[in-house]
C-alpha cells in the first residue's frame, strides 16, 4: 500500500467539476457498466481484503439499497433527500439509493451513494467496513482524497435538505454538489467553516497542548475556528492566546487539509511565542500545555517515548514532524521535558 499524502499535497483525482452540471450526468453513470461507486455510512466506507477501499459496480449499490429498503429501516433514517443528481436521477433511483458524482480516477466515473444502515449489514465481501478516522492515514493519495470528498459531501447532503432561509425543502442539483430551494429558488452549496492549527515555536522547542479530552500523554498544536469578521492571522493569535496563553508573532502559513468533522478546512500555520514564559493551559478545554525539544519530539516518533502525537496524514503530525525535522539552532536546549 503506497503511503498517503502530506496535507497540502495536491492529488492525482480528477473532481471532473466540469461535468457536474450536465443534467443527464448521474442517469448516464448508472447505466454504465464501468461506472464504480463508493458507499458511505455516516464516516465509514468498505474495505476489501487489502484494506483498501472497495468500489463496487452499480449493481452492487443498487442491491445494497434495496436490502437496506427491506429490512425495515424507515424512510425517516434514510432521508428522502439524499444525494441524487436532480429530477431525472431521482425517477430513475430506486428506493433507498442516494448517488452524487465525485469524479474520475484513471479515467473511471466514480459516484457516491450514501447509504445510512448499510454497515450494518451483512455484504458478503463488503462485511469489513472501517470509519474515516482510521482508514485515512493508510490510504494511498488518490484513496485518501475520494474518500476525503465522499464523506464531506454525503454528510452536507444527507444534513442540508431544506432552504436555510425559508425552510422549504431544497433539491438537490449540480450532481449532488448544490441544493435550489423549491419555495424562494435560492441555491446552496456545501459548507466548508475554515479553522486554523498552529505550530508555536521559541527557538528549538515547540509547545504542545492536551485537550480536556484526550488521555493525558496525547499532545497536538492548538486549534480552533475562524470567527465572524477575522482574518486567519487574528484568529491564529486569539487561539493560541485564549488556549495556551502564548502571544505570538511572525505567523506564517504552512498548508492545509480537508477534514469533515463536521466540515472543515483546516490551515496550518508556523508561528513563535513572544514570551514563553507566559504560557499556561486555559483549565477548560486544554488542561495542560508543555514545551518539547526536537529530540523528545523524534524520540515519540520512533516509538521510543510514552509520549503520544498526531499520526499521519494530519496536518498536526505534518507541523509538528516537519519542525522536528529541522536542525537546532545551536543554541542550549532547555531541560528535558519542561512544563510551562
Amino acid at each position: 500500500m503506497e503511503d498517503a499524502s502530506a496535507p497540502g499535497v495536491v492529488i492525482e483525482f480528477d473532481r471532473s467539476a466540469d461535468e457536474r452540471t450536465d443534467p443527464d450526468l448521474i442517469t448516464r453513470l448508472i447505466a454504465d457498466p464501468e461506472t464504480r461507486v463508493l458507499l458511505i455510512d455516516a464516516d465509514r466506507a468498505p474495505v476489501d481484503a487489502d484494506g483498501e477501499l472497495a468500489l463496487v459496480p452499480v449493481s452492487v449499490a443498487r442491491d445494497v439499497a434495496a436490502r437496506l429498503a427491506t429490512a425495515a429501516i424507515t424512510t425517516a433514517e434514510v432521508p428522502r433527500d439524499a444525494p441524487n443528481a436532480g429530477s431525472t436521477a431521482r425517477d430513475t433511483a430506486s428506493p433507498g439509493e442516494r448517488f452524487g458524482f465525485l469524479g474520475r480516477r484513471d479515467g473511471v466515473a466514480i459516484l457516491l451513494s450514501a447509504v445510512p444502515g448499510a454497515a450494518e449489514l451483512a455484504l458478503g465481501h463488503l462485511a469489513t467496513w472501517a470509519s474515516l478516522r482510521v482508514l485515512h492515514p493508510r490510504l494511498a493519495g488518490a484513496d485518501g482524497a475520494l474518500l476525503l470528498e465522499a464523506v464531506s459531501l454525503a454528510r452536507w447532503i444527507l444534513d442540508a435538505g431544506h432552504c436555510a432561509f425559508c425552510g422549504a425543502e431544497a433539491e438537490l442539483t449540480t450532481s449532488g454538489w448544490a441544493r435550489r430551494c423549491t419555495a424562494c429558488g435560492r441555491e446552496h452549496f456545501p459548507r466548508t467553516d475554515p479553522a486554523v492549527i498552529v505550530a508555536v515555536t521559541d527557538g528549538d522547542r515547540i509547545l504542545l497542548g492536551s485537550n480536556a479530552l484526550w488521555e493525558q500523554r496525547r499532545y497536538s498544536c492548538f486549534a480552533g475556528f475562524v470567527e465572524a469578521g477575522e482574518s486567519l492571522e487574528e484568529a491564529v493569535r486569539r487561539e493560541v492566546q485564549e488556549e495556551s496563553g502564548i502571544d505570538v508573532e511572525h505567523v506564517a502559513y504552512a498548508g492545509s487539509q480537508a477534514w469533515p468533522f463536521p466540515r472543515s478546512l483546516m490551515l496550518g500555520f508556523r508561528a513563535r511565542a513572544q514570551d514563553a514564559r507566559t504560557a499556561h493551559p486555559d483549565g477548560e478545554e486544554i488542561l495542560d500545555v508543555r514545551w518539547f525539544t526536537r529530540t523528545e519530539i523524534r524520540a515519540a516518533y520512533a516509538g521510543e517515548s510514552d509520549l503520544l502525537l498526531p499520526g499521519k496524514p494530519s496536518i498536526a503530525h505534518e507541523l509538528i514532524s516537519s519542525w522536528a525535522a529541522e536542525p537546532d539552532e545551536g543554541e542550549p536546549n532547555p531541560p528535558v521535558g519542561e512544563r510551562a
